[in-house]
């Protein structure tokens, strides 16, 4: 199943000392970049090193104390289905390394583990990339989006990969991640299963197992999320979402568009 999932904010902050337990109202992401410190997970501590990946769930608690040289990243992002238009920075999170929060909605294909994940040296860039990117970028801009979503889909997909969840599941997130970065282009299966140097059979047989549905009808469901995400939060025209996401043409959209959400492109503005 796919799990939609909402970006709030991306941080990376150095000598973070929290000094009561937090709460989580959404999932977190934190991953220490450099240096060492402690992190307390429902009141449990555990030692808090370079390349360590922890993912906080909705209503756990927990508590970063970094030392000085110790600097870490955060995204906050939301596995619920309510679209959120968030203008103001969340008061829990107010500091001076986070920018204002932005919403960004993507797809999650993979369960979250409940071990710490370890982040290797590509993935540890690819998070400071993703906080360059954040807060360069502008809202409207779907280059930023996919850029971000993109780079979380990899963090997520790669550390995860480095843990104890069996091997068949790896495959199926390198698949969905390929497919999602190039979903817009003309993509099929057979692109892909040379892009892995596996059979179309083998393909459509871990896309069916994994999500219940096509290699067709998976890339349809990615393009649809992206149209929705642009329609939400762009001022671009059916026929530039259309031209963007690779569709033949609006009718083409806008009657997938229909049997997605049972609704015109139009009516979602």
């Amino acid at each position: 199943m796919i799990t939609p999932l909402f970006v709030r904010c991306v941080g990376i902050g150095t000598g973070i000392r929290q000094r009561t337990d937090m709460r989580a109202y959404d999932y977190r992401l934190i991953c220490a970049l450099r240096g060492e410190g402690e992190i307390f997970l429902e009141r449990e501590r555990h030692t808090f090193s370079e390349g360590d990946v922890y993912i906080i769930k909705p209503a756990s608690a927990y508590r970063v104390v970094s030392s000085d040289s110790q600097t870490i990243a955060v995204i906050n992002f939301d596995g619920n289905c309510n679209y959120s238009h968030i203008q103001e920075p969340i008061e829990s999170v107010r500091s001076s390394f986070f920018y204002g929060e932005r919403v960004l909605n993507t797809e999650l294909p993979i369960e979250l583990p409940e071990a710490p994940l370890h982040a290797d040296r590509e993935t540890l860039e690819i998070l400071s990339e993703m906080y360059d990117i954040y807060m360069r970028g502008d809202k409207g801009n779907a280059t930023w989006s996919f850029s971000l979503s993109s780079r979380l889909m990899y963090v997520l997909s790669k550390a995860a990969g480095s843990s104890s969840i069996k091997s068949s599941l790896r495959v199926c997130d390198k698949i969905y991640a390929y497919i999602l970065n190039n979903a817009t282009d003309a993509i099929t299966i057979s692109q892909t299963a040379r892009h892995f140097n596996y059979s179309e059979s083998y393909v459509s047989k871990v896309i069916r197992s994994a999500y219940n549905t096509s290699f067709k009808q998976l890339v349809i469901d990615i393009r649809m999320r992206k149209a929705l995400w642009l329609l939400e939060n762009t001022e671009l025209s059916c026929a530039q979402i259309s031209s963007a996401l690779g569709f033949s043409g609006p009718g083409h959209f806008s009657a997938a568009f229909k049997k997605k959400f049972g609704k015109s492109p139009k009516s979602s503005r």
